[in-house]
């Protein structure tokens, strides 16, 4: 895999090469690309990923705190690569493992975040 198929935010599509067009990140297929290929491809899909928990810790407040009440507020696997945007269809992305995938991101990257809604 070369770097230059990663977006600019240094996620990579989930479905590469597929003729459809399909451009969406899947947070357990950056993971896994990312352990697979190491070095720098897994430094900038993991730097994409922490900037996703950057970006949305809003929803790991409301974890931390309470159930969430609505689809929104619930912590996407899915994403637009450009702007890391979540897709808007209203359903869950409880995806458990996929979660945990991001929490040992952080951890990989010295970054810390809030556990407490674990």
């Amino acid at each position: 895999m070369q770097s230059d198929i990663l977006y600019p935010s240094g996620l990579v599509p989930a479905a590469m090469g597929v003729e459809h067009g399909y451009k969406n990140f899947w947070i357990r297929d950056g993971y896994y690309v990312g352990n697979c290929y190491g070095g720098e491809i897994k430094d900038k899909i993991w730097d994409g990923m922490i900037a996703i928990l950057d970006r949305y810790k809003w929803k790991l407040e409301i974890h931390a705190n309470k159930p969430p009440e609505h689809w929104y507020e619930h912590i996407h696997i899915r994403y637009s690569p450009e702007g890391l945007e979540i897709g808007d269809e209203p359903w869950r992305h409880n995806q458990w493992d996929s979660i945990g995938n991001l929490i040992e991101v952080c951890v990989d990257k010295n970054r810390p975040i809030s556990l407490a809604f674990l």
